[in-house]
């Protein structure tokens, strides 16, 4: 049947002129019928979602049985129950309406459509390798040059996230020229990447044999760019760190880690000069240290490592050396354009850990955090993530990190002292002697715990005492001392927790470096291994500093993670994650959010 004629009703420009022409679609569909009464009903479904009333269209939706549809009515109606789900933030739901084989004569628009909704669905799911999969689907079929552009960095983004055992599965159940073309200059990039020379070779060859491919238009020539990164490889470093003081244990691991990956480059040609500058004391003035390393030719610093130190540098109107600080410091504060930041914020790990719980289908957290500045900002950055993601608050405990009991803060979190108080009412008034067995709170689905080793594994304990066992519990990597001891570490049993990956999974010349390093301070990397990988990175990539500022989509593989810069130059870790198993960490499966 021919489509139905508009209602006479004036052109939609505002939400209430769309949810009147939705009125008159309805009308008209009272009236009508067969065919053309689910066709009135679908319009008014659609003029309700472009106004952004999910509820009345979900509504008017109910009211059409599917089964009376044709083909392509029931192709518009599970786009409509997607488009609705969209709006709600379901994304379970949009992947359900949309699961489903599209025929062969669906028009281009409406397979980007689908393909769209479905790779932004599975990003904010955590299913990194189907977003990638619709994401390639969805590329070919847009004719928007921006929207092209952002799906091609899209794609590569989630190329070089995902592990390269995730990524040989996905390719095994793609077969394609154009997914062939991806994978393969994904391979040259992590195989080539500190081989410049190489590197432009390998992508030559590349665009001999897949010409026209998406990727040769913006990835393959930002790829490039890292022939580039000989010429911005310091010849001088200046190591501004604080060797004596409070801050000496990890300031040495940095610059032992540091020296370290000098020794172990690949480019044994490539011989930088390293001076290293003592900015520890009280009275230091780390402006005029900065200034020193300036005259003494440095053409790149690492550090300094304190707050307060960082804070000096950032008050110079400009730096006529880049700075790559082993730190971070407030977002809204102005820096020099050559200002890097890079540190193990745990603010980061707090938000990764608020991701996780997410994507692993919880939405009712607690959280149990230190008191004092640390615990305060950790539980802040969970905070604001999680409401972002979920839109609820965070009940939360505070617990004196110097103690061993935490029966108190725990009764209260869990209103056991609630359920005791109850019973005491209860006993006095009837006067009797009443069995009794405390109940905990039943309004929660998870925990998120702060804690160091020695008060994680006295807390985890005390959860499952107070009856809270089946509450999955997630930590950053201070859950872990860095050092596998399944003796001390049962009672951590379950937990999962974020982590470099150097501690977690380390892989070529990571494992190499790392047993160089234990060997030669067995000691030190006990307790500050992490120092250790931050110190190696902060050698690695200074030459990429360059194109990751310039392509925010590339990833860098470093040894604290996952490696990007964004717009304010400030350098971010993706990390890994694991959970104790019989007191040692057990490496899970990569879990994270690509923001469509």
């Amino acid at each position: 049947a021919a489509p139905p004629p508009a209602p006479p009703a004036p052109p939609a420009k505002t939400a209430n002129d769309l949810q009147r022409a939705a009125k008159e679609y309805s009308k008209l569909a009272e009236s009508a019928t067969g065919t053309e009464r689910y066709e009135y009903q679908l319009r008014a479904v659609e003029a309700l979602i472009q106004g952004n009333y999910p509820a009345a269209a979900k509504r008017v939706l109910e009211q059409i049985d599917p089964r009376n549809l044709t083909p392509q009515q029931l192709l518009r109606r599970q786009l409509l129950v997607a488009r609705i789900a969209v709006q709600e933030h379901d994304t379970r739901q949009v992947l359900e309406a949309l699961e489903f084989t599209l025929p062969p004569d669906v028009p281009a628009a409406t397979r980007a459509e689908i393909h769209r909704m479905r790779a932004n669905a599975y990003a904010l799911e955590g299913r990194l390798a189907d977003s990638l999969q619709e994401r390639m689907l969805l590329e070919p079929q847009l004719t928007d040059p921006d929207e092209t552009r952002r799906a091609r960095e899209s794609i590569w983004q989630g190329l070089m996230i995902l592990p390269p055992n995730v990524l040989d599965d996905v390719r095994a159940e793609m077969t394609s020229d154009l997914v062939e073309g991806w994978f393969e200059l994904a391979h040259i990039a992590r195989t080539y990447r500190q081989q410049p020379t190489e590197l432009g070779d390998q992508i030559a060859d590349w665009q001999r044999r897949y010409p026209g491919h998406p990727a040769a238009a913006d990835i393959a020539p930002s790829l490039l760019g890292l022939q580039l990164s000989e010429s911005h490889r310091p010849n001088q470093f200046a190591l501004l760190l604080p060797l004596s003081g409070q801050f000496a244990p990890a300031a040495t691991a940095l610059r032992d880690g540091f020296i370290a990956a000098y020794y172990e480059r690949a480019d044994k040609a490539y011989q930088p000069t390293i001076r290293i500058y003592d900015v520890g004391g009280d009275d230091v003035d780390v402006r005029a240290i900065y200034q020193q390393a300036v005259v003494d030719g440095a053409d790149f610093v690492v550090g300094p490592l304190s707050k307060q130190h960082l804070n000096e540098l950032a008050t110079l109107p400009q730096l006529p050396v880049t700075v790559l600080a082993l730190n971070t410091i407030e977002t809204g504060q102005p820096k020099p354009p050559n200002f890097f930041q890079f540190g193990l914020a745990p603010e980061d790990e707090a938000q990764q850990v608020a991701e996780r719980a997410w994507l692993d289908g919880h939405s009712r957290p607690l959280a149990i955090v230190p008191q004092g500045e640390w615990g305060e900002r950790v539980l802040r950055a969970f905070n604001e993530r999680w409401q972002q993601l979920a839109g609820t608050a965070v009940p939360n405990q505070f617990y004196d990190p110097q103690q061993s009991d935490f029966s108190e803060e725990l009764k209260k979190l869990f209103h056991i002292d609630q359920s005791e108080a109850r019973y005491r009412t209860l006993k006095r008034q009837l006067g009797l002697d009443i069995k009794f067995e405390p109940r905990r709170r039943q309004d929660v689905d998870f925990i998120f715990l702060a804690a160091f080793p020695r008060q994680g594994r006295a807390i985890e304990p005390q959860i499952r005492f107070y009856r809270a066992a089946d509450l999955p519990v997630y930590a950053t990597s201070h859950i872990y001392s860095g050092y596998p001891d399944s003796n001390l570490d049962r009672d951590l049993d379950g937990i999962v927790f974020c982590d470099t990956p150097w501690l977690l999974d380390p892989t070529g010349d990571g494992r190499s470096l790392q047993q160089q390093i234990v060997s030669l301070w067995p000691d030190a990397a006990r307790k500050y291994l992490r120092f250790h990988a931050l110190g190696a990175d902060a050698f690695k990539i200074p030459g990429n500093l360059v194109h990751l500022r310039t392509y925010q989509y590339e990833r860098y593989d470093g040894y604290t993670g996952s490696l990007r810069v964004d717009e304010l130059n400030r350098v971010h870790r993706q990390l890994a994650w694991a959970s104790f198993e019989e007191g040692k960490p057990q490496l899970l499966e990569t879990s994270l959010i690509i923001q469509p």
